[in-house]
């Protein structure tokens, strides 16, 4: 045990470090948790078309200009959906009265 006990100082130091490096960009970054994307990149909160769940997407066309999108409402009807389609950002324009709701906040609400 005497032997290795000079290591884990050490490991301990590199293991705190390693964590400032990562963490400390995220949180400064205006960007937030999309600064590190690469080029032809694309990150979504939602996970794809779902008109029910509010989201944001960030993507690259090339490295350090990021795009951020997020969906909206048009209209009172009408949601603008945005999500990642080979690494980049596209949206679509989603009927709520479709599915017997309304637009509020970036997202279809139902009726009640």
């Amino acid at each position: 045990m005497k032997k290795y006990s000079f290591y884990l100082p050490i490991g301990i130091i590199l293991v705190i470090a390693g964590l400032f490096v990562f963490i400390y960009p995220m949180v400064a970054s205006p960007a937030g948790m999309f600064w590190a994307l690469a080029a032809g990149a694309c990150n979504e909160t939602d996970y794809g078309r779902d008109p029910f769940t509010y989201g944001e997407v960030a993507s690259a066309a090339t490295p350090g200009q990021i795009k951020q999108d997020v969906d909206y409402c048009k209209t009172d009807g009408m949601l603008v959906e945005f999500y990642c389609d080979r690494g980049a950002s596209k949206s679509v324009e989603v009927s709520c009265s479709f599915y017997g709701s309304a637009c509020s906040n970036g997202v279809c609400i139902l009726n009640k």
